[in-house]
């Protein structure tokens, strides 16, 4: 029977990066690929210069996630300094911009960054090579104890519960999903106005015990850090009713890891 690792993931404001050109950085609906390998890399103690590892680790697990609350979206204005706009060409990159001779601090331009406030949601993992990088137990640890500060999505956005980490043996990540449990009473009363349908998003590899309802090409598998360029995979979706969704694991038994 396989292993799942599953852990909760919930803050004020979390951002998932969805694919952007220019200045509006929309937000993505749920945890990315990358996100979550980020947050086991950042638990483990892993650099973001150690790109062999960080791609082995990538390669080495597969994700689902279980959307228990959207949250609802907050874009942030900002102003970014940059210098001015040259005669020949474009700057292709935000480190081409620093190369350029300052001072040019006085001279700005406007973004836009997606969070959503108050989104809770459920994270799935589990093995896809074999051997894997590191055994879901290790993996486990790590976000008991982390060794760097995890978040979500971005630095400014801390975790506002811990990730309670749980080994669930099951046939299918639905199955870990619904054998779960947390203590979620500090948001209770956010939960009680939660989504009356529950969505699922995992990648192609991982057996769901889910009927697909609609597949997307999502592009968030890390291939460089240096060049910050990633890899297309398949994600299949669907939505489930709250009695498919083993009472939306609005439980508040305490956390346990196995």
């Amino acid at each position: 029977m396989p292993a799942f690792l599953v852990f909760q993931l919930y803050g004020p404001m979390q951002s998932y990066g969805e694919t952007a050109v220019g200045d509006i950085r929309p937000g993505f609906g749920h945890p990315t690929h990358s996100a979550l390998t980020g947050l086991a890399a950042a638990c483990l103690g892993m650099r973001r210069d150690e790109e062999e590892r960080l791609k082995s680790l990538s390669s080495s697990f597969a994700f689902a996630v279980r959307v228990d609350r959207e949250g609802t979206l907050l874009r942030e204005y900002q102003t970014v300094q940059c210098p001015p706009s040259r005669k020949k060409g474009t700057y292709c990159s935000r480190r081409q911009e620093l190369t350029e001779p300052k001072p040019w601090e006085l001279n700005t331009r406007q973004t836009y960054r997606d969070f959503a406030m108050d989104a809770l949601y459920t994270g799935c993992m589990a093995a896809i090579c074999e051997p894997p990088l590191l055994s879901l137990e290790e993996v486990a640890a790590a976000m008991q104890k982390p060794v760097f500060i995890p978040y979500l999505g971005r630095r400014s956005s801390p975790l506002a519960l811990p990730l309670c980490p749980q080994i669930i043996n099951a046939d299918t990540a639905r199955e870990a999903f619904a054998a779960s449990r947390f203590d979620r009473s500090f948001i209770e009363k956010l939960l009680k106005n939660s989504n009356r349908e529950t969505r699922f998003a995992w990648a192609e590899e991982l057996p769901a015990g889910l009927a697909v309802q609609h597949t997307a090409v999502r592009r968030d598998i890390p291939a460089s850090r240096k060049t910050w360029s990633f890899h297309n995979r398949l994600e299949h979706n669907t939505i489930a009713p709250p009695q498919e969704t083993q009472e939306n694991s609005h439980v508040h038994d305490k956390g346990h890891s196995g």
